[in-house]
């Protein structure tokens, strides 16, 4: 059986309003909604484009293992000038698994936005603390009170994200779950790891004819590009909440004018540059460059900063 959370709001906020069609940005008011591509700001068709494979060395494994979903068509987005200005009611369930990262709440946030633009009656359902609540059927059912609450908080607070993982033991608790609540679609936000999860999860959805579509939105530190996933989700978001931080030190630095501050940020080369760039950062050392250059021991890096530092004394 589902276990749904009470939600009790720590301050009295507006009382949730009626959501309608077409109403996004003035129903919101209290939220702020990321903007949305072009092409979903009004209807829009689905076409199927080119048929994807894995790659020939993998083809014969990957086949073995998704019988059903293996070699799909690229699904492609095209405006639609229809007349249709609500679609049919909607339930959907999202989890995050893994751990958080900046930015998770303005996905619940997006997402929450359209369905009830779609149709006021939508829901959507998130589940609590990683995969092991979505096994569990713990849940809580997301409204714009709770969304402004987590906005504020900056974090996905109110629902969590947390470590594990789900093999073929806990499909059918899970499929009970969707059933139970009804749910068109399960969003899982995770790794490269818990995409393969979602994936065999979505082979055992369609042998057991079960209507919930699982779709899997890639999260990683790095800006990892592919064919199928032009920025994964999580990029952005990083590099302008350390971006921030790391600027809120450069105000103090120049206001003192007597300190120097030296920051280490746990993130790949691409997004340590991506910061370095947006805040005009003195010196940044990047692995790669380190490795080039062979800067074998501490000692290179410091002597680097030194020169700097008395370049920048001298002026």
């Amino acid at each position: 059986m589902l276990s749904p959370v009470q939600y009790s709001p720590i301050s009295p906020l507006s009382r949730p309003r009626d959501l309608r069609c077409g109403e996004a940005h003035s129903s919101f008011s209290e939220l702020r909604v990321p903007p949305r591509p072009k092409v979903f700001q009004g209807t829009f068709q689905l076409t199927k484009g080119p048929i994807v494979s894995a790659a020939p060395s993998a083809a014969k494994l990957v086949k073995a293992t998704f019988p059903n979903s293996f070699a799909g068509h690229v699904l492609q987005f095209e405006p639609n000038r229809s007349a249709v200005t609500m679609g049919r009611r909607m339930s959907v369930g999202v989890v995050f698994a893994g751990g958080p990262i900046p930015g998770l709440e303005y996905l619940l946030i997006g997402l929450y936005a359209y369905l009830h633009d779609w149709n006021s009656k939508s829901e959507l359902y998130a589940f609590q603390n990683g995969l092991p609540g979505l096994v569990a059927g713990k849940y809580v059912l997301v409204t714009e009170t709770s969304l402004v609450q987590m906005q504020s908080r900056v974090g996905p607070t109110v629902v969590g994200a947390g470590p594990g993982r789900i093999g073929p033991e806990d499909f059918e608790k899970i499929q009970a779950s969707c059933v139970e609540l009804g749910l068109d679609g399960l969003i899982v936000v995770g790794n490269p790891s818990h995409c393969t999860h979602a994936a065999r999860l979505a082979e055992h959805f369609i042998v057991n004819k079960v209507k919930t579509a699982v779709v899997v939105v890639a999260k990683r530190y790095e800006g990892v590009r592919s064919r199928g996933v032009e920025m994964s989700f999580g990029f952005d978001s990083l590099c302008k909440h350390f971006s921030v931080l790391v600027g809120n030190v450069a105000v103090d630095a120049a206001s003192t004018k007597g300190t120097w501050h030296f920051i280490r940020l746990v993130v790949d080369d691409a997004a340590l540059l991506e910061v370095a760039l947006q805040t005009h950062a003195n010196v940044c050392v990047l692995c790669q460059e380190a490795s080039e250059r062979h800067w074998s021991f501490l000692g290179d890096i410091v002597s680097q900063v030194c020169d700097a530092i008395c370049r920048r004394a001298a002026e």
